[in-house]
């Protein structure tokens, strides 16, 4: 049996989920431009400055590297944090994707991912609007138990309705 859910203001879980899965794309861009980031500021072939207990900061002999050890030594912290919190959500997600049929997993790239309108999900897809709204209905379900939105108990009762 299908999930279904009603999207209505009493169900804050459907909105959070979905506003998680529209996110999801600016998410891992951020974590390319963290990678751009670190490239840019770590580069290959340079030495590293610290104080033995990791690295602090990267430059080439006489390039000031004091100055780019406090510039940096910032950045680091908020990288880690920031990997983590991406690394974290790409877990939740392609777990959450790896649970879905071939058409869900369609159906979250094209809506969430791409962020395309109903009617172009519809040609796009092949479907009916009732199939539309009930692949919605289905993976927002899921992915709510996933993200922890929703207790499983009741995943559980929406699952047998």
């Amino acid at each position: 049996m299908q999930a279904t859910a009603t999207k209505d203001s009493s169900k804050s879980w459907f909105s959070k989920t979905e506003g998680r899965l529209y996110a999801y794309p600016a998410l891992m861009a951020r974590h390319r431009d963290l990678a751009a980031e670190l490239r840019e500021a770590y580069p290959l072939g340079a030495r590293t400055v610290g104080d033995g207990t990791g690295i602090r900061a990267v430059g080439s002999h006489g390039d000031g590297a004091a100055k780019w050890a406090m510039r940096f030594e910032g950045m680091e912290k908020a990288c880690d944090e920031s990997l983590l919190k991406v690394l974290k959500e790409f877990e939740l997600v392609n777990g959450f994707l790896e649970l879905c049929s071939e058409e869900e997993r369609e159906f979250v790239k094209l809506k969430y991912f791409k962020n395309l309108a109903r009617g172009t999900i519809l040609r796009e897809m092949v479907i009916s609007s009732t199939t539309y709204y009930r692949l919605r209905d289905t993976t927002v379900t899921r992915a709510a138990a996933i993200f922890g939105y929703l207790e499983y108990e009741e995943y559980v009762k929406m699952l047998a309705m």
